[in-house]
């Protein structure tokens, strides 16, 4: 409908403008180039075709690469294994991580959440409350942290983000009983 397509003209132009700011700013461009560079060599690497290994790399991504190349590498993951539900809440994450706009944040949060449909696990439901919190969902973030808690009840990880949204929660509302 046109609604949709007006939408989708929007995000473009939004998107143009980002690229051509990116461009003229010399550190920007810098900064592109680079990521295109890592995404370019991570592509042409014959190494590059198990689903798995792409998987790991885009992960690792997320933490050390500029957000492109984290996308293109768990995109390329889901691909190759369409049916591995873990891989799509990972690109889900990092989708969330580039999004720049509210409603690609809570597109992003819900792909996470499809994908949660078919394969509850603990690192999932981590991920989930970690987009809930950063969207100001203090309560759904908890009910997610409690949920990977019960999944898996040694992980430590899981215990400080639980931890601290309950502090958050707290904070906000000093009345709140924990237990």
């Amino acid at each position: 409908p046109a609604g949709e397509a007006r939408t989708k003209a929007k995000e473009l132009y939004r998107r143009i403008c980002r690229a051509r700011i990116a461009l003229l700013d010399p550190a920007s461009r810098e900064a592109y180039d680079a990521g295109l560079v890592s995404r370019q060599q991570a592509m042409g690497s014959p190494a590059l075709k198990d689903p798995r290994e792409l998987f790991e790399r885009g992960r690792a991504a997320l933490a050390s690469e500029p957000i492109g190349v984290a996308l293109d590498l768990l995109g390329q993951a889901v691909e190759r294994a369409p049916d591995e539900a873990r891989y799509r809440t990972w690109l889900g994450y990092a989708r969330f991580t580039a999004a720049r706009s509210e409603p690609e944040r809570v597109k992003a949060s819900e792909e996470i959440k499809a994908a949660l449909l078919e394969a509850s696990d603990a690192e999932g439901f981590l991920l989930l409350g970690r987009c809930q919190r950063q969207m100001g969902h203090l309560f759904i973030a908890e009910r997610c942290y409690q949920r990977a808690e019960r999944l898996a009840p040694n992980d430590a990880e899981v215990r400080r983000e639980l931890e601290a949204v309950v502090a958050e929660r707290k904070a906000l509302d000093p009345k709140r009983q924990t237990g």
